[in-house]
């Protein structure tokens, strides 16, 4: 386009100007617009690139709006099969945080629901073995599938963010 107009001897003025505005930019704010504008306005944002420590309690990083239900959580090592299908039936969250325990609720990761339901299939079609009292467990240190001998447990800590 600069050479159809005559306009070759502003290329360079332009790309140093381009340049210097983007690099002032950076400088200044850190997020791009599209997480400001998410920020300015309220909406519930669970930054992927932004580190969250075992301190942060899961209704601290995910709150709800006014009118949502409440933030349902899934405990890491306190869950069942006949649980996770009927969050799956009854709700229409895009996923769930997992918190430590009841009691303190610290955000340990987070798990979509599409994860839960291809998870839980491929796990049906792989185990005669799992039933709705089947244990579910979202930790590492139960990262192999047990036998309980009542039923089967499993693991779906390869599913969750952390």
């Amino acid at each position: 386009m600069f050479e159809l107009t005559g306009g070759l001897t502003y290329i360079v003025p332009i790309m140093v100007a381009i340049m210097l505005s983007k690099w002032i930019g950076d400088a200044i704010v850190s997020k791009g617009i599209y997480d400001a504008h998410i920020i300015l306005n309220g909406f519930p944002f669970m930054d992927s690139k932004e580190e969250y420590t075992l301190e942060s309690v899961a209704a601290d990083v995910m709150k709800p709006q006014k009118g949502d239900p409440h933030l349902t959580c899934l405990y890491i090592d306190d869950c069942m099969i006949g649980y996770l299908d009927h969050l799956i039936r009854d709700t229409e969250f895009f996923g769930f945080p997992c918190v430590m325990s009841r009691e303190s609720m610290l955000l340990a990761g987070y798990i979509t629901r599409r994860d839960i339901v291809n998870a839980l299939d491929k796990l049906r079609k792989l185990n005669d073995g799992i039933t709705v009292d089947s244990l579910v467990y979202f930790a590492e240190q139960h990262a192999c599938i047990e036998d309980t001998g009542a039923s089967t447990a499993i693991s779906l800590s390869g599913y969750i963010d952390t």
